[in-house]
């Protein structure tokens, strides 16, 4: 079959006219095979993007190997691996509480999500030495009852990878991901002659982009090379494809067919409706209607956004990097998944 990706090429033609971005990159598959592979603007088919929160995904995937080998369970306490991180207070609310692994990945473990401080600038840009600052935490909400976005709490959950496996967080992805998977393109530290590889990270400003002045980060303030479990893997187009297609294909080759379906199940209770699977969003919810019920995907900070659609095998990943133009629920995001939808016909 034939497929019109017209509409979808004027739309991400535009974005680079209107100056949006300055690049970007996409690649469509279906049935594991791709169909649409494209550049935009001043990317190259061998680009590196910082892919902020699309990380997200991989250290769930990473916390779900660890259960496979019987290292621990997503339902465990998070102070079986690191005991000083329990009993912690909640806002405006009485006793103390302990978060599950669950709870961490799902977004619900209540770890505030505007938590900042200068824990990079004093060189503590390690999991272990990072985390050991989050002892201290007020919850924003009681565990298990409410979403609560948090980059701290996918920390977290990388650091008890590196307990239970005694590898750090890099080695553990690469052992258990990244080479098994091909993607070698993927890293947290850029190396000196990649640099000319990576995305330049623009701002616009009065409708002209304006080019961060030096790569120094690979999300927001965390140092080169900083292995977070929340943000701060980089990557190219053809190398997330990799991973993404591993998940449409309910974890062939890396995970367990019940830890894969650990990461499509809603984390409901009788207090908490969730969008949130593990390390994905799921669609199913009332409120969000732009890709088929049994979706589920993720997005970036910078602008990168993940999809696949289970039951007719598409995938889709789109990558631009953009400190104005990015972020979960931007519209483009909307728009790129309507689109698909009309190209392969789908009924959402």
């Amino acid at each position: 079959m034939n497929y019109d990706f017209k509409e979808l090429e004027q739309r991400l033609n535009k974005y680079i006219s209107d100056k949006k971005v300055s690049g970007l990159s996409i690649v469509i598959a279906k049935n594991d095979k791709i169909l649409y592979d494209k550049t935009y603007g001043d990317a190259k088919e061998n680009t590196l993007y910082r892919l902020a929160s699309l990380t997200k995904p991989i250290t769930a995937v990473a916390i779900l190997i660890c259960q496979d080998l019987g290292l621990l369970n997503i339902d465990d306490y998070i102070d079986k691996y690191i005991p000083f991180l329990t009993n912690f207070p909640v806002k405006d609310k009485e006793g103390v509480y302990r978060i599950t692994i669950r709870q961490l990945l799902c977004h619900s473990s209540g770890f505030p999500t505007d938590f900042t401080d200068h824990r990079f600038e004093n060189g503590n840009d390690t999991l272990e030495k990072v985390t050991s600052t989050f002892k201290d935490f007020v919850l924003q909400s009681i565990p298990g009852t409410k979403e609560t976005y948090s980059n701290e709490a996918y920390d977290v959950a990388a650091r008890i990878v590196e307990v239970v496996t005694h590898l750090k967080y890099e080695e553990f992805l690469k052992r258990y991901i990244f080479d098994p998977l091909d993607m070698h393109d993927t890293m947290y530290y850029l190396k000196e002659s990649d640099k000319d590889k990576i995305a330049v990270l623009y701002t616009d400003k009065n409708g002209e982009l304006i080019p961060e002045s030096t790569f120094t980060y690979g999300f927001d303030k965390y140092p080169n090379g900083y292995n977070g479990g929340g943000a701060g893997l980089i990557s190219t187009v053809h190398d997330y494809l990799k991973f993404a297609l591993m998940l449409t294909n309910q974890g062939k080759g890396i995970l367990s067919k019940n830890a894969f379906e650990q990461i499509i199940k809603r984390f409901d209770t009788p207090y908490y409706l969730s969008v949130f699977g593990l390390g994905v969003y799921i669609r199913g919810h009332e409120n969000y209607e732009h890709i088929p019920e049994g979706s589920y995907g993720w997005s970036g900070a910078y602008g990168g956004h993940y999809f696949s659609i289970p039951k007719d095998k598409i995938t889709v990943i789109y990558l631009h990097n953009s400190l104005s133009y990015g972020g979960s629920g931007a519209i483009h995001t909307y728009d790129l998944e309507d689109d698909i939808c009309e190209i392969f016909h789908l009924e959402k």
